[in-house]
């Protein structure tokens, strides 16, 4: 009589109060008088299955959610407290008025859940966003033994759960059926930022009796309703549209995994709904994108799971026709850590290089393309360098620190992506439509390649020069800038002939390249022209210093003969041609080897 009369007052009266400071103490009440009587345990969930108030109350109007928490609680400890009396009791079968079997009447706990379904029916809809005690009670209650999972899945709870949730939806789900159905609904999605996390407990839920059902053959031992409210119907309407509202995205990766183990080809038609999503929402499909991400990290995962890295990777294109910037950053991400993804991107190079990263109209979509490239090299500070800054905002000693520290595996895949844009030599012809920010990105990529491997110094320069020559000239480009040049200087320490050649290639025709050689020489004169040890070096040397008098005539006289070859007459007349200018560089340029 005492816990009846606790009770009644804690629920119908004392958290009803606006101020409740004495919250706890009762519930430590409560359940020291549970404690002590089996009877009134029994009492109490037998009254809130005859008579729903308190639960409907509680449980699902309250807007407390203390107030939930603390009900919840207790509900669970007293289902507990009789567990090891009722659970025998829990799958006994008893016949009705009608002489059919009727499961879960002999125990008070079982009435009791079973009445909780029921009110998914009937009142529990208007309140979403205070269920998530509701359903965490009864997911509690699936995993506290197999009795309870499998009274749960003889009730039929999994469509109880699916006719709810799908119940306050508008059926906009996606029906993906054969090639010539054209009935698919055209109605764009609308992502509810403030979606109700209550719900993420009623994915779990589903996700864990699914799994649990399974028997000593591997096989699901769902009834065939309980099977088809989940995995049924055109487009899968109660997968689609957990994905489409962003809920518990994990426990659906998990329930996915519980219904693809060992059916590859469900695993197939799952994802074809997924890329289905994507190509008819392209403005909303994250969700999707996020699920197709955790469905690939399959390490350490459950035995029997297909390889959705497969299933996945071969309609990625697909998708990329409708949506390619973010198949692109999906695919930008999955690089670095999905070896099956990293040689699938490396290996199909040729075809969306070309497309996305030269040929596309949109610049985000080309930047994508970039970054997308740039993941493929196995160095997370690289990459992180190449995300966050544009060109000239990079130090040069921070830059260089990071290029030094590839490995030899980065290396190789630098020589191949260079090797692979050298033969798309209609990239000289797309750079006049380049923005600013995606030369430099493919300018400080491949500046990364000239370090520890000086194989690849003649390929790296060999593009350099030819991205420099496009239509309307290298002005046109921001290749010029002295951080460009400094990396020069940084490929000149591994390849300095290579680099030497090809400043005195640029000099005459660029005047920010020629300023920034000129006030420099103090530097690698010294450096290249009297103290390096290589004669080729030297002599490159000298021709720099040479290139930077703007007079081709003396230019190609220097670079033809030597010295001692040359006769008077014709040395003396190419310099009386020199204009004022290339005379003062000349006298500058010869007062430093005085000073030298």
């Amino acid at each position: 009589m005492a816990a009846k009369l606790s009770v009644s007052f804690f629920i119908e009266t004392f958290i009803h109060a606006k101020e409740k400071p004495t919250m706890v103490p009762w519930v430590e009440l409560l359940t020291k008088q549970f404690n002590a009587s089996q009877e009134a345990c029994e009492w109490f969930l037998t009254h809130m299955s005859m008579e729903p108030w308190w639960p409907v109350q509680v449980l699902i109007q309250c807007p407390n959610q203390m107030v939930r928490q603390m009900f919840q609680r207790l509900v669970i400890h007293v289902i507990q407290r009789l567990r090891a009396s009722q659970s025998h009791l829990y799958l006994k079968t008893e016949s009705d008025i009608d002489d059919k079997e009727v499961i879960g009447t002999a125990s008070c706990v079982t009435r009791f859940i079973s009445s909780l379904t029921i009110l998914m029916e009937h009142g529990a809809k208007a309140h979403l966003r205070n269920l998530s005690e509701f359903f965490g009670l009864l997911f509690e209650f699936s995993r506290m033994g197999d009795e309870e999972t499998l009274f749960l899945l003889r009730i039929g709870v999994i469509k109880s759960v699916a006719d709810f949730y799908l119940g306050n939806k508008n059926h906009d789900n996606l029906e993906v059926g054969s090639d010539n159905d054209d009935n698919s609904s055209d109605e764009a999605l609308s992502v509810d930022k403030t979606r109700p996390a209550s719900l993420d407990k009623m994915i779990a839920l589903v996700a864990s009796l699914v799994e649990r059902s399974r028997g000593q053959d591997l096989r699901l031992k769902l009834s065939p309703k309980d099977y088809n409210a989940i995995a049924g119907g055109k487009g899968f309407p109660f997968l689609y549209q957990q994905i489409k509202d962003n809920i518990n995205p994990h426990q659906t990766r998990h329930l996915i995994h519980a219904l693809c183990r060992w059916d590859e080809r469900l695993a197939n038609q799952i994802i074809t709904m997924l890329f289905t999503s994507v190509t008819k929402h392209t403005e909303l499909c994250g969700p999707f994108f996020k699920l197709l991400t955790l469905l690939t990290e399959t390490q350490g995962g459950p035995s029997g799971l297909p390889c959705f890295s497969q299933l996945v990777l071969q309609r990625v294109w697909d998708a990329a026709e409708y949506c390619p910037q973010s198949a692109l950053d999906w695919l930008a991400f999955q690089a670095p850590k999905n070896k099956i993804a990293h040689a699938w991107i490396l290996q199909s190079a040729d075809t969306w290089v070309e497309q996305y990263l030269l040929a596309h109209h949109n610049s985000r979509v080309r930047n994508a393309a970039a970054y997308l490239l740039v993941s493929l090299v196995p160095s997370q500070p690289f990459r992180a360098n190449f995300r966050i800054h544009s060109l000239h905002k990079l130090s040069s000693s921070s830059s260089t620190h990071i290029y030094r520290e590839l490995s030899n595996d980065a290396q190789i895949i630098l020589h191949n992506i260079i090797n692979l844009l050298l033969r798309l030599r209609h990239l000289i012809h797309a750079l006049c439509r380049w923005d600013e920010r995606l030369a430099n990105q493919i300018i400080t990529m491949l500046f990364t390649s000239v370090t520890k491997h000086t194989e690849l110094c003649g390929p790296f320069f060999k593009l350099l020069t030819l991205l420099t020559e496009t239509q309307g000239g290298p002005s046109g480009l921001p290749c010029f800038s002295q951080l460009v040049l400094q990396r020069v200087w940084d490929a000149a320490e591994y390849c300095p002939q290579s680099a030497l050649d090809w400043l005195a290639f640029q000099a005459p025709k660029n005047k920010i390249a020629h300023a920034w050689i000129l006030q420099s020489a103090d530097t690698w004169v010294e450096q290249y022209l009297l103290a390096h040890h290589n004669s080729r070096v030297r002599n490159a040397a000298a021709y720099l210093l040479v290139s930077l008098v703007p007079s081709q005539p003396f230019r190609a006289n220097f670079r033809i003969h030597s010295l001692h070859k040359l006769s008077s007459s014709s040395s003396t007349h190419i310099y009386r041609e020199l204009s004022n200018d290339a005379q003062i560089i000349l006298h500058n340029i010869i007062n430093l080897l005085l000073r030298l």
